[in-house]
């Protein structure tokens, strides 16, 4: 499989005395559990998001580095803070918890929301700059995702704007397909569900275009 950068070619010979296979009308049947899927390489891991219909969850997986193009644009503004103002009531009284949430996705589920909100909480207690720990976050989602460095360095982006910038790293997540609230194993196996959804949903399909032949009684 080449490059999406790189078209095939393909070249058919089409002979006129040849029928073309018959149109049905009107088209056979299909559902409207339509998806696409998009893939989002960091050095390691690929998340990859299933966009479905109403609903988009992710399915980890492998695959070789891709490097970002980092123009993508982010979702939502860094002081769009009241487009989720649940998150943004949480985030103003409990930012570890904002933080533990975001590192447990970003991480692959490999550190728990509880471990990296108490990690976010000694710092933030004892040396009192929580911004050094989230802005390697921010730096992590920005690979991922390939998003530009807006609106300044991630460090000043934290050290000016620290819940801002949590809150919309959270959003950044939560618009595309991916639910820090249930943590990463809760977004797996819903992408699991619905992978598992699809897969029967193509065979009903199969068996509407292509039904089984029709047997005769000897």
């Amino acid at each position: 499989m080449g490059r999406p950068d790189q078209a095939e070619t393909t070249n058919y010979n089409i002979d006129p005395s040849t029928p073309s296979e018959p149109v049905q009308f009107p088209p056979p049947a299909t559902t409207s559990a339509t998806y696409d899927v998009t893939s989002y390489n960091n050095n390691e891991n690929t998340i990859t998001v299933i966009n479905y219909k109403y609903h988009n969850w992710i399915l980890p997986q492998r695959y070789p580095f891709i490097p970002p193009s980092f123009n993508e644009p982010w979702k939502t503004g860094l002081f769009d803070c009241m487009q989720d103002p649940i998150n943004a009531l949480a985030t103003f009284c409990f930012p570890c918890l904002t933080f533990g949430q975001i590192a447990e996705i970003l991480d692959n589920g490999q550190t728990s929301c509880g471990t990296s909100g108490m990690l976010y909480g000694l710092i933030s207690a004892c040396v009192g700059v929580p911004w050094i720990l989230s802005c390697t976050y921010r730096t992590k989602l920005r690979n991922i995702f390939g998003l530009v460095e807006s609106p300044a360095p991630d460090c000043l982006t934290h050290f000016c704007c620290e819940y801002c910038a949590l809150c919309q790293a959270y959003r950044e997540l939560h618009q595309r397909g991916i639910d820090p609230s249930i943590g990463w194993a809760g977004n797996v196996a819903m992408a699991r569900k619905y992978e598992q959804l699809h897969g029967q949903v193509d065979a009903m399909n199969n068996m509407i275009i292509n039904p089984p032949p029709s047997q005769t009684m000897n």
